[in-house]
Order: structure tokens, then sequence, then C-alpha cells
């Protein structure tokens, strides 16, 4: 009844479930980065730009300015649009005998042609914007309006919705192929692989551990039982999040499966014993009783050094990050509970048949198991010097494991968002962007000594290859400059006086022009240098930003300085990353180390974290090997992996000693524990497999990552404890005086 009332109040949370996908997830509330994008955005309210760009003969003709406009049109209606901006309706400042006009580059009563390629050219905020460089492609600015209420994936999903309806409807009209990419695009392609994922991960899930289950048991109590504990644990987890309102993000897709797959682990190796126990002629009682005294210590074990491991999660910085340790933490000891809870009493209510199946499947797997006893006791020395081999080799290639922390590593390569940015970063200058703000005085970006050093500075970070294009009020300073003055390239400068500077400023605001804003506060006391960005590597974005900083602090010294945008945020959530990765592995390493000592004692205890670091390093080893990189998805991996690849070990070791009390020789009891418990650890390996396999379903690279890897840590980890765990044993002689006194041998 407990369990049943318990199941039924989160099943009544479930739909409180939200998806968060907005860039502001990555980050605490009280995070000083997060502090200061949110101040820019509210200085300056024009981050969130999306661009949709296409390919084109000729930028300039009659006939593509006029598509264009009527693209920019329809564009306009879709929903939560602020402004839409193309060369179709793009402000031009142009000298006239009224001094100046400000008005659109492209008038529906004048041609295009040479005119409008040559405005184009001479103005920084068009070329390698609107249109490329190369005049081979052009792009439409799409600005969309929300407030700090509207920041949910609705607003995200509703726009994009609409965007994408009206450029299907134009390739499929005109054939065109588009490209569009930006913030909000990729917040709603993200709450839409996090839906799908969800919606495909939990049914595959259940349908191949019931697959598994029907292939090692045979028996429908065998199979129902364990799919109803972790399923009972999915909604307890699932129903906890709705009820403290904690959002579904990009890692929660995860949550559900490692919940079924570590929770089914428990529920075969407990119907595993009880089937041993009454195969050996024990009544069903008695069988039940020795179920709970061998496996109940090392199942509770297993559970608690798994839901440590991603316990140690919750040191991270990035609630994304945190939250899935909390929720997973509580998924895994759940699903221990209702296993221990609901199994024994299923087994009396059912009346589970007592005989253990002996088909083909069974006799090949002890057939090999011991097989591999047999070499473990013949050459152990060999055995323990391959894997001491192996873990040199691989520890090689955890220097070169590189970090990646921006959003665009979620997506697959073969994604058409990843298509999308490598075509807007090649054509026009990329998506991303970093944010400088300088704050002074009232009317201090009206001094032409300070706009001369933020033009310096604007040619300093033009320099760097990520760098595509570098704005600020200094640039419609000198694009007034020249409109004043007849249009003479030489008088694209800042003015040089203050007065000149003033008069300029006020020219351009009494015609109309409206762009400044975006650049420089009312009181000209703060002033903005967007510098846009192509993907970059992490070291570049490590160095650009150090760069950058050192400049600026050397250059502007009695100004306050801050740096934003997205780059800046990517170099963040890197940095936290590899914060996680470095704390959470100690945390956890250390916590279940005491742990081991406590349950093996102190030798013991040291011995059997051994095994476990072959399959830790392996998998980072292959990290950096095969070019996989450290992103949100695998900074979980060590966390997790040293609290999944201690499991076999303590099944096995606890196996060892109960055979070396009972037989008291240690080959014996060597070959006994991979015999007696190595069938339960293949079985729960392969579920384990088949749980984290299903991530390389999912469109995210980043949770694809993770399903390698995490299969990777498992083989290796059942490889381990099959050989060196058996060989550590034998040739440390642990726990030899422990029993009767008698001494084992160890073959040399």
């Amino acid at each position: 009844m407990l369990v049943a009332g318990i199941t039924v109040f989160f099943g009544y949370q479930l739909p409180e479930l939200r998806i968060e996908d907005e860039l502001e997830m990555w980050f605490s509330e009280e995070d000083p980065v997060l502090e200061t994008y949110r101040e820019f955005r509210d200085l300056f309210p024009t981050d969130e730009v999306n661009v949709v760009a296409y390919p084109v003969e000729d930028p300039f003709s009659s006939h593509s300015l006029s598509y264009l406009a009527a693209l920019t049109r329809k564009c306009e209606q879709a929903p939560h649009v602020e402004e839409v901006i193309s060369l179709a309706n793009v402000e031009d400042i142009i000298g006239t005998e009224d001094l100046l006009e400000v008005r659109p580059l492209v008038r529906s009563s004048e041609p295009g042609g040479a005119w409008v390629a040559s405005r184009v050219s001479i103005n920084p905020f068009m070329r390698g914007t609107l249109v490329s460089s190369g005049g081979q492609s052009v792009g439409i600015l799409v600005k969309v309006k929300r407030t700090r209420e509207q920041q949910d994936s609705q607003v995200s999903k509703e726009f994009v919705r609409g965007l994408m309806d009206i450029i299907g409807r134009e390739s499929a009209a005109g054939g065109k192929t588009f490209y569009i990419g930006g913030p909000t695009i990729f917040d709603a392609e993200v709450a839409r692989m996090i839906e799908e994922d969800m919606e495909r991960f939990m049914p595959l899930t259940l349908v191949l551990t019931a697959v598994l289950l029907i292939l090692v048991f045979r028996s429908l109590t065998a199979i129902l039982l364990p799919l109803v504990c972790v399923s009972v644990a999915g909604v307890w987890t699932l129903g906890l999040k709705g009820y403290c309102n904690n959002p579904l993000t990009p890692v929660s897709p995860t949550l559900f499966a490692l919940i079924a797959v570590i929770g089914l682990a428990n529920s075969i190796h407990l119907i595993h014993h009880y089937r041993l126990e009454v195969g050996r002629g024990e009544s069903r009682e008695r069988s039940l009783l020795l179920m709970f005294e061998r496996a109940g210590w090392p199942c509770f074990l297993t559970s608690f050094t798994t839901a440590v491991g991603f316990g140690s999660l919750t040191i991270s910085q990035l609630p994304i990050i945190r939250n899935l340790g909390i929720f997973a933490a509580f998924g895994i000891l759940s699903a221990f509970f209702l296993s221990f809870t609901l199994i024994p009493i299923g087994i009396q209510w059912t009346r589970m048949s007592p005989r253990k199946p002996r088909d083909m499947l069974n006799r090949v797997i002890q057939v090999i198991l011991r097989s591999i006893g047999r070499f473990d006791l013949r050459a152990p020395r060999a055995v323990l010097a391959t894997g001491v081999g192996i873990v040199l080799v691989m520890s090689v290639g955890i220097f070169l494991i590189e970090v990646r922390g921006d959003m665009l590593q979620y997506m697959r390569k073969d994604s058409w968002l990843w298509k999308s940015s490598e075509y807007l970063d090649r054509e026009l200058g990329g998506i991303s962007n970093l944010e400088v703000v300088i704050t002074g005085n009232p009317d201090d970006f009206k001094r032409p000594d300070l706009l001369e050093r933020i033009d310096e500075f604007e040619t300093f970070a033009l320099t760097f290859p990520s760098v595509s294009s570098a704005y600020s009020v200094v640039d419609y300073l000198k694009l007034i400059n020249r409109a004043l003055g007849d249009d003479e390239p030489s008088q694209f400068r800042i003015p040089s006086t203050r007065e000149g500077v003033a008069q300029a400023l006020l020219l351009y605001e009494l015609d109309g022009g409206k762009r400044l804003k975006e650049y420089v506060t009312p009181g000209y006391d703060r002033a903005r240098v967007s510098l846009r960005t192509v993907d970059m590597s992490d070291r570049e974005r490590t160095h650009l930003l150090a760069q950058v900083d050192q400049y600026l602090r050397g250059h502007f010294p009695e100004y306050e300085v801050k740096l934003t945008g997205i780059t800046q945020l990517f170099e963040a959530v890197n940095r936290h990353i590899v914060q996680t990765q470095v704390r959470s592995l100690m945390i956890a390493f250390f916590i279940i180390l005491g742990l081991m000592l406590v349950n093996f004692g102190f030798k013991g205890g040291l011995i059997s974290i051994l095994p476990n670091i072959f399959p830790i390093v392996f998998m980072f080893g292959l990290m950096g090997y095969a070019g996989f990189t450290l992103n949100v998805g695998t900074a979980i991996i060590a966390a997790i992996a040293i609290g999944l690849v201690v499991d076999d070990t303590i099944h096995y070791f606890s196996h060892f000693r109960y055979e070396l009390g009972r037989c008291g020789s240690r080959r014996e009891a060597a070959t006994n524990a991979i015999e007696g418990v190595g069938s339960a650890l293949c079985y729960a390996s392969v579920a384990l497999i088949l749980g984290f396999g299903i991530f390389l379903l999912s469109e995210s690279q980043v949770l694809v990552d993770f399903g390698i890897l995490s299969v990777v840590g498992i083989v290796t980890a059942l490889l381990g404890d099959l050989f060196l765990s058996p060989v550590l044993l034998l040739l440390f002689r642990v726990y030899e005086n422990r029993f009767s006194g008698k001494k084992a041998e160890v073959e040399g």
C-alpha cells in the first residue's frame, strides 16, 4: 500500500514536467557570469538574433532584391518576431543637401545593381553580415521579442515552427536551399530532441530489458517483477522532478534509461541467487533468506556506490549536471528499495518456479566462464602484466582530450543545424558573439580620444581568425561623418572634436536613425563593442578571451570593462565542465574507496580498487585517441563510471570471500566465484550495455558519445573483474588469514 500510495502521488506530478532549453539553464542564478550576461541584455536588448541565409548568384539584381524584400515581409509574420533586417530594408546613411538622410538602402522606385553593391561595400554593418564578402549568399536577421516572463521553450517552439513553415513553403516553391541558425532556433531544436528522446527511450528501454529477461529467466514472474520495479522507480523520479518544478534538460532523457538498467541489474542478481539456491536443493523460504544473505549486501553496496557516483555531480556549478546527479541518485536508490521490496513479495505470491533453466545460453556462458577461470589460474602474472600494459598505453590518450562546451557540440554532425552553422560560419561570419561592455561617466562616449581607443580595439580584435566582424558606436560615427563629407572615403573616420561627435550623433537621431541604442546607452555612459565569432576550439576561445581581456585592461584602465556574450558563456561552461569532472571523480573515488575498505578490509579494499582503474583509464584514453570531446555529457562519465564499474567488483569479491570461507582453497574459490556470480555479472552487464546503447539512437551527439563511452566502460569493467580481480586476489592473498588459517596456492 505504501508503494502504491507513493506511486500515485508522484504519478499526479508528471503533468507538471516542463522543458527548459534556454542558455541560462547552464548556470546557477547566482553565477556572476550569468548576472553579467543578463545585465548586458537589459542594457542592449538585441542579443537574440537568428539568421536565415540562402545562396544567390547576384544578390544586387532587381529580381534578387525583390525576392528578398518579399521574403523579409514574410519572416516578419512569424510569431514573436520583433524586427527583421535584410538588404531590402536595412538603413543607409547618405549625405544630402540637407546634410544627412537616414533611409532604407533599397527603395521600390530604384533599381538594384551596382549602386546598391557600392553602398554595401562601404558599410561594415552590411558586408559580411547581410551579404557574404564574395556576394554568393544573403542573410536575413530575425530578432525575437520576449520578456523575462517568457523565457521558456514555448516561445522558441512557436517562433521556429512559424519560421520553418515560411522557409518550407519558399523552398518548395522556388527550390532554394535555406540555412538557419541562432539561439532561438537552437533552443527549439534542443526542446524537440528532448521530447523525442524521452518518448523514444522510455518504451525502448522497457522493451529491451523485457527481451533480456525473457532470454535469461524464461519466466513470466521473473520478467514482470523487474519491469514493475524500474517502471515505478522511473515514475517516482520524474514525478519528483515535476513536484520540485525541476525542468527537463538536454541530459534528462538519460534518467529513465539509467534507472531502468541499473535497477534491473539488482533484480537480475536477486533472482539469479534465488534460483542458484533452489537449484542446490534449498527450500523456497530458505532460498529467499540465502538470497538476501548473499546478494543483499552486495546489491546495496552496488546501488549505493552508483548513487554516490551520481551524487558527486551535485558539486557541479552547472545546474543541468547537478540536477541530473540528484535525481539519478534518488532514482537508483528507489529502484534498489523497490527491488528488495517487490521481488521477494512477488516470488512468494506468484510461486515463481524454483527450477533453474538449463538452456544453451546458460551452458555456453558457463563454459566460457570456466575457461576464463582456468586461464587466470594458469597465467596470473601474464594477465596482470597485460592489464598494466593496457593501462599505461591508454593513459597517454587522456592528455589528448579536448574540452568543448559550446552548444553546437550537442548536435550530430549530420544534423541540419550543424550543417547550417557551418554554412553561416563560412559565408556570413557565424552566429556567436563576444560582447564588451565599457562603463564610464555620462557623455564619456562622445569623447574622440576614447572613441579612437575603441576603434583601435576593434582593429586588434579583427586580427584573430575566429573574429569575423566588430561593431560599435564608432562605426556609426564613421558612417555619419563620411555621409556629411560627401561620401569621401577619407572622411570615414571619427570626428576630431567632441562637438563634432555630438553634432553627428544628433543629426543621425533627428533624421530618424534608431540603431545607436544597440551600442550606447542614452546617457552615453556605457558602450558596447560586439565581436561576431565563428565556431572555434576550446584553445582558440581561451586564447581569444585572454588576449582581449589583457588588451582591455591595458588600454582602458580607468573604466569598468566586462566581457559577456555567447562566447564568454561557452568559456564559463568549459571551466565548469572541467571542474565537475575533476571534483566529482575525486569525491566519488574517496567515498567509494572508504566503503570498500569498510566492506573488504584495508588490504581487500585497496586491491578492489585496482580492477576499476583499468576500465576508467581505458575509457578516458579512448576519449583522447578517438577524438571524443569533454562536454556536458561526457563530463558526467567519470563519476558515473566509477560508481558503475565497482559494481562487478563488489559482487565478485563478496562471492570470492564466501567461497573461500566455504572451501578454504583460494584457487577453488576463484573459479567457483567466477562460475557462481559470473553469469549474473554477464547478464547485468548486457542489461547495462543495452540500456546505454539506446543513447546511440539519439539525435544528440552528446548523448551518443555518452552512450558509446558508457558501453566501453561497462565492457572493460566486466573484463577487468573476470580477469584482473581473480588474479589480484590470488597474487596478493587477500583474506588469507580469515578463514580456518588455510593457505591458498598461487602458481608462478
